[in-house]
């Protein structure tokens, strides 16, 4: 079991870490627009230098916002993305540092999920570049890799779309 925990943390860190550079067009977000279906916050961080996560990408972490954007109703639209990371401690590459990514992707609806990010009503949202679908009902869902790894992710539907 804790095999398969390191790989899906690992897995994870990737996908959130390669965020920025496959999927989304680093063109800057168009943020705040009306016509938001969806609004997605995230956060992962590593805080325990024993962890698995510090070989990945070093203490720190990476926290940002997603608006998946479409017409009342939308199964699938385009998406803005901001996000904020750091490193320390020799990230990917011996990183070390903070920066930061704007632009934009694509999303739609799924049937299938990240095993840790369990949606009550089985309908998840799949963001190009994310690599891992995201539940769709609104709520706040936290989850823990191993001891000083974690992440929160919130959605929120936006009533009315």
């Amino acid at each position: 079991m804790h095999r398969v925990k390191t790989i899906i943390a690992k897995l994870t860190i990737v996908a959130v870490l390669s965020l920025g550079f496959s999927g989304f067009t680093a063109t800057p977000a168009a943020a705040y627009g009306n016509d938001a279906v969806y609004q997605v916050t995230f956060s992962l961080n590593c805080v325990n230098r024993a962890s698995s996560c510090v070989q990945i990408f070093g203490l720190g972490g990476t926290w940002g916002w997603f608006a998946l954007n479409g017409a009342p109703g939308a199964t699938s639209g385009d998406v803005d993305v901001v996000q904020a990371f750091c490193a320390h401690n020799g990230g990917p590459g011996g990183f070390n540092g903070a920066g930061s990514f704007r632009g934009d992707s694509t999303w739609t609806t799924v049937n299938f999920g990240a095993p840790f990010l369990v949606d009550p009503n089985g309908t998840y949202l799949l963001v190009q570049g994310f690599d891992f679908p995201l539940p769709a009902t609104s709520g706040h869902y936290s989850f823990t890799i191993e001891r000083g790894f974690f992440g929160q992710i919130t959605v929120q539907r936006i009533p009315g779309r």
